[in-house]
């Protein structure tokens, strides 16, 4: 399915981002239980396109973590690091207006909402939630049973909060 496609193509674009700017990449994907539909497969991953560009070309961050997650329950994509993080006056960092708006607007096309906030220990997350009561429809079929809260956390959860 789609997202089969997303998150592939989510994992490659972040480690060759990762290789070509020396950030250390950490990916957690869990999008086995759900075909979701293309055009929301193609947001989300413009999405993470613009969080994952904006912490290498503004933030010296080290580090990266992804974080994909699709489910009947919603699709939950996550992008931290541990850069400069956001100026306390705007929110934003020095150079993010335009890409954080437009990530903005993509996750509303989507019937999304985004959220973007300082990591604990320093850096920015970036993270776009889309339920299927706020998309007015199922996000996707379902493979499984499973839903969000039926999938284990994963590892670096803990680092990406």
């Amino acid at each position: 399915g789609a997202d089969e496609r997303l998150g592939t193509a989510l994992a490659t674009y972040v480690h060759q981002v990762g290789e070509r700017s020396g950030m250390r990449v950490e990916v957690a994907i869990d999008d086995i239980a759900l075909d979701i539909p293309a055009n929301i497969a193609h947001e989300l991953l413009r999405i993470a396109q613009e969080a994952t560009a904006n912490a290498r070309r503004h933030s010296s961050a080290r580090n990266l973590w992804v974080v994909y997650r699709a489910s009947p329950d919603g699709v939950l994509l996550r992008i931290a690091d541990d850069g400069r993080g956001l100026r306390p006056e705007t929110g934003r960092r020095a150079g993010d207006g335009v890409g954080l708006t437009i990530m903005h607007e993509r996750a509303e096309r989507l019937g999304g909402s985004l959220t973007v906030r300082p990591r604990v220990g320093g850096g920015t997350v970036v993270e776009c939630l889309v339920v299927p009561s706020a998309a007015k429809r199922p996000i996707g079929v379902s493979t499984t049973a499973q839903g969000l809260e039926a999938s284990p956390a994963p590892s670096i959860a803990a680092v990406v909060a």
